[in-house]
């Protein structure tokens, strides 16, 4: 049965799907003819105006539309030097050793110093420090969008 909604003043249609582990509710509007969304999600009749998982743990929403005279320039950030592209496969499998090594790139590249106070450090002792740090971080990160990458610890999808 078809449940429609109104979003920022347009009908919006209601479209479930499972993606990443989850399940996630979309709500499009057709009279806005683009097949596109947010993050990974497209392809309905209309664009996405809406979508959250089945917990409402993670929500996208659209806060406005508006008509611009002129090219558009997406906001980029500049001081990033190289791009690296990834294979989906190559992406797992950097993703999941960041989460167990993120300083990994580090070593060898902090030189020994002093600190603010004086006091001694090697560049091996501020990793580990670092490292410490970044851990603790990541056991909280355990929400993510696509949930199914932690729980098969990026095995392949068959």
């Amino acid at each position: 049965m078809n449940e429609f909604d109104k979003i920022l003043n347009y009908k919006v249609q209601k479209a479930t799907t499972e993606f990443g582990g989850r399940t996630w509710i979309a709500w499009f509007a057709k009279d806005i003819p683009i097949q596109d969304g947010p993050y990974k999600f497209y392809g309905l009749p209309g664009l996405i105006l809406k979508i959250e998982d089945k917990t409402a743990s993670h929500q996208f929403v659209l806060k406005g539309i508006k008509n611009t005279k002129g090219p558009f320039e997406y906001p980029y950030r500049k001081d990033e030097s190289r791009e690296t592209k990834l294979g989906y496969e190559a992406y797992i499998k950097t993703y999941l050793q960041n989460r167990t090594d993120p300083t990994a790139y580090l070593v060898g590249r902090i030189p020994d110093q002093r600190d603010a106070e004086g006091n001694f450090r090697t560049g091996e002792q501020i990793i580990r420090e670092q490292k410490k740090f970044m851990l603790e971080q990541i056991s909280k990160d355990n929400n993510i969008i696509e949930i199914d990458i932690l729980k098969n610890k990026g095995k392949s999808k068959k």
